[in-house]
């Protein structure tokens, strides 16, 4: 997680199993740089796929977008 937390559109880190959700504004832009950042730390990266946001992680993001705003 710390591996990729302040990568350039990167939003959001998870623990989801045995793997991160990596939430990110732009998939093609993205891989990539998350690829290199991984590499780069030795880190290897056995499967990537694209997944759609689920109900709970579109109410989670409502959420924190809420708690941002308030702070």
């Amino acid at each position: 997680m710390r591996a990729l937390e302040g990568l350039d559109d990167v939003r959001d880190v998870a623990v989801f199993g045995g793997g991160l959700h990596v939430t990110v504004d732009d998939v093609e832009a993205t891989s990539a740089r998350v690829r290199e950042r991984l590499s780069a730390r030795g880190i290897e990266l056995r499967k990537m796929e694209q997944i759609e946001p689920s109900m709970e992680d579109v109410f989670v993001a409502l959420i924190e977008a809420e708690e941002r705003k308030a702070a």
